[in-house]
Formats: structure tokens, C-alpha cells, sequence
């Protein structure tokens, strides 16, 4: 009973794919069409049924059976037995969906049947970091870039923290500062998905996705290489995304640190009136400066350079995974949000450019001056009025802002004609010369 307990338990039908579903032993999900179901769940859970002991049985009673018999007794045991388990799994097991995790304080990998999703939990599985260590390339590493190590508790912090919404990290530095080394140490350890801004639009618009949901099962980092615009849905990374890759099953799987590479600013993101505050709280910026390929350490030898701070990389990032470990989830959890909380103290965006919402009473200031240079104001009872407000600002941002820019402000036109306003109302309703008509009630500067 309990083998035929496991297997109810251990795999799902794909009404969609007419494919069964398991967990094998290397923690790989599985398919077979239906004429090899039953192999297979004996080969991953046993075989419940020994039919030669229950031929055995039968003939202590009835006697030997003649060939013909034996054939269709071994069918009726097949049908009430082996049938009843697979019809169990095509009409109680049916899924169309997964979702895939990694409990990281797991013993065993598990199959967990939700009302329409097969949840696919994973065991978390230590990194393997090949190689010696040079103590002397790490030493010149770090000497190239200094934060190194807290890069990667905030990587483990990302992993473990119950809100992955502070886990954005923009890694500003020259083309030639080493982004491609410190990404392919991380890649070798398994931990980096990539993805362009395209790729991640077609997903949160529901289209095929270019990567399996296997690609993400136990990666802590995904990757934007060239980071070059910021898109709203770049704001929808927290802690998951929906997959649907072609002639696979729809997934869920989840993400963790959100790393954006680029060499240079990003206008969209970063203006010269600052940084929009929704980013600056969850973002944060590391920098780098220098040419490690212009480093003695790794001009003597570049492959012993790069083993060595791979082999750290992974060993570091195993004991801090430990240590994390044995604080228990809550503690983790609780020790996680803490870090990424100081880390974005130390290095949010807005410790490195002003908030856009600062330079907000500067920009109404100036729009106030230029609507009165340009447009064609009503005045009442000694106040001024803008009409067609909407249109004016927009024609403002538009002749004072690049394009990447005037996106983000045009987001922020409430807020900003709230303060060109006199009674902070914004563009609001007024009787003037009695007629109400929308309009601006420009403040006197």
C-alpha cells in the first residue's frame, strides 16, 4: 500500500500533453506517453503487484491453469490492479500547470497536488566550486571590486528573503571593468538566468517564452545584459513570472535578485532631475572602475585567475547558504530582509542621484514660468488660469526633456501640477467669468 500511496502521490496526468509527469531520482521532471506509464512508476516507486505470487495463490486453490488461462488471468490482475492506479492518476492527478521551488531547508524533493497546479518542490543542492584558490587573485579581485563580498550575502539575502521586491541590483561599470567575468563565474555555478528586456515583455504578455522552466529550478540571478531602458514591466519582477514555453506544460517558477548590467547611464531610469522614487526604494547601484584585464595578477595568468575567484565565489556562497540554513526559516527569512534593507541604505540609486520627487517643486516652478511666457492664460477674481493643462505640460516636457525622460514625468504630471497649482488641486474645475471649465489654478511665484 505504501508503494501505491507514492505513486498517487509522486505523479500527475497532462490531460493536455497525454503525458504522465514524475519526479525522478535526480530531481528531473519526467514524461511518458501512456503505454510506459506503469514501467516507470514501478521503476521510481516499486511494483506494487506480484503476479506470479498471486498465479501462485491461485492455482493452490483452482489448480494449474493452461497457457490460455494464465494469460487472461494475468489480465485481470493487470486491469484490477495497474488500470485502477493509472485511471486514479487521469482522473484525480490531472494538471496543466506547474510551479516549480527549491525549499532550502528540505530534506527530500516532493510533488504537491494544488486545486489546478502541480507544485514541484526541489531540495536545494550545494554549488559546486571546482578548482584551487590563489589566494592572491582573490586578494587582486576584491583590491578590483571592493564589494564583492557583499554582492554575494545580498545574492543569499535575495534567495531567502520572504520580499524579493528590494532584490533589484543595477551593475553600473565600463565594458571593459570585467562584467562578462563576474557573470560567467556566477553562470558556471549554475546560479544566472539571462534574459533580455524583450524576453521578459513577451512573457508578462503571455507569449512562448525562449526559456524552460528548468532553466530557472535552482538559479538565484536573473540576468539583463546591455540594460539600456526601463520598462514597466521590469517592475513586475518580484518573486516570480509565468511561463509558457511551446509544447511544454505552463509554469510558474520563481526569481530572486534581479541584476541589470550596462555600461552606460540609463536615461529612462536615471534623468538629470534625478531618479524616479519606485526604483530608488528598490533599487540599488554598484559601480566599477579600472580594467582587470590590465591587472598584473590576471595578465600573468587569466585561467588560474578566473578557477580561483570562481572556486571563492562558490565556496563563499555555500558557507553563507549554511549560515542562513541554520538560522531557520523565520530567522532567515527575518536576517534576509534585514540585509537587504541596510544593503539599499549603502547603495540604493538614491545614494547615488537625487529622487525625482525632490526636483518636483523645481520643475513646477519652471513649467509655471514657461506657461506664462507661452500660453494664453485666464484670470479671475486677480488669479490666472491655465486651460487644456494636460496638453500644455505635455508640451512642456516635450520641449525641455529627452524622450526617455519625458515618459517617466508624464507618469508624474498629477503630482506635478498639484504644486503649480495655488490650491493644490491640481487641474480641477472652476467658475470663471461663469462658465466652470477645467483648469489650472497657477500659483504666484
Amino acid at each position: 500500500m505504501v508503494i501505491v500511496q507514492n505513486m498517487i502521490e509522486g505523479a500527475f496526468w497532462s490531460g493536455a500533453k497525454s503525458r504522465m509527469f514524475l519526479l525522478n531520482e535526480t530531481e528531473c521532471l519526467v514524461q511518458f506517453v501512456l503505454s510506459d506509464t506503469w514501467k516507470f512508476l514501478c521503476r521510481r516507486f516499486g511494483n506494487p503487484i506480484d503476479a506470479d505470487e498471486i498465479m501462485q495463490e491461485w492455482e493452490k486453490e483452482n489448480g494449474k491453469p493452461s497457457s490460455k488461462d494464465q494469460i487472461k488471468l494475468r489480465k485481470v490482475i493487470h486491469t484490477a490492479t495497474i488500470g485502477l492506479i493509472i485511471d486514479y492518476l487521469k482522473y484525480e492527478n490531472q494538471r496543466d500547470a506547474v510551479e516549480w521551488s527549491v525549499d532550502m531547508f528540505g530534506s527530500k524533493s516532493r510533488l504537491e497536488l494544488k486545486e489546478n497546479v502541480a507544485r514541484i518542490v526541489l531540495t536545494h543542492q550545494p554549488l559546486v566550486a571546482e578548482g584551487n584558490i590563489d589566494q592572491a587573485c582573490v586578494a587582486d579581485y576584491r583590491s578590483h571590486f571592493p564589494v564583492i563580498d557583499e554582492m554575494l550575502e545580498y545574492i543569499v539575502a535575495g534567495r531567502f528573503a520572504l520580499d524579493r521586491k528590494k532584490a533589484y541590483l543595477w551593475m553600473f561599470a565600463a565594458s571593459d571593468w570585467g562584467k562578462g567575468f563576474l557573470m560567467g563565474a556566477l553562470t558556471d555555478l549554475g546560479l544566472v538566468v539571462q534574459m533580455s528586456v524583450k524576453e521578459i515583455e513577451a512573457v508578462f504578455e503571455g507569449k512562448p517564452a525562449g526559456r524552460k522552466p528548468e532553466d530557472f529550478k535552482r538559479a538565484m540571478i536573473l540576468a539583463v545584459d546591455e540594460f539600456k531602458a526601463v520598462k514597466s514591466e521590469l517592475k513586475q519582477l518580484q518573486s516570480e513570472i509565468h511561463l509558457a514555453p511551446k509544447f511544454q506544460l505552463t509554469a510558474r517558477v520563481e526569481i530572486f535578485t534581479k541584476l541589470f548590467l550596462s555600461a552606460e547611464s540609463v536615461g529612462s531610469l536615471v534623468g538629470e532631475n534625478g531618479v524616479e522614487d519606485q526604483f530608488a526604494n528598490r533599487m540599488s547601484m554598484l559601480t566599477g572602475s579600472g580594467t582587470l584585464n590590465e591587472r598584473d595578477v590576471y595578465k600573468a595568468d587569466q585561467s588560474k585567475y578566473y578557477r580561483s575567484v570562481r572556486a571563492y565565489v562558490g565556496q563563499e556562497l555555500n558557507r553563507l547558504i549554511a549560515d542562513y540554513i541554520e538560522q531557520g526559516r523565520e530567522g532567515a527569512e527575518k536576517k534576509a530582509d534585514n540585509y537587504l534593507n541596510d544593503f539599499i541604505g549603502r547603495h540604493g540609486l538614491d545614494q547615488h542621484f537625487e529622487r525625482l520627487s525632490e526636483s518636483y517643486p523645481a520643475i513646477a516652478g519652471q513649467a509655471i514660468s514657461w506657461m506664462r511666457s507661452t500660453k494664453i492664460l485666464q484670470t479671475s477674481s486677480g488669479h490666472e488660469y491655465l486651460t487644456y493643462a494636460n496638453k500644455a505640460l505635455d508640451d512642456y516636457f516635450s520641449e525641455h526633456y529627452g524622450v526617455s525622460e519625458v515618459g517617466t514625468l508624464r507618469r508624474r504630471k498629477t503630482e506635478i501640477m498639484a504644486l503649480m497649482s495655488e490650491d493644490g488641486r491640481g487641474n480641477a474645475s472652476y467658475r470663471i467669468h461663469g462658465r466652470v471649465v477645467k483648469a489650472l489654478k497657477l500659483k504666484t511665484l
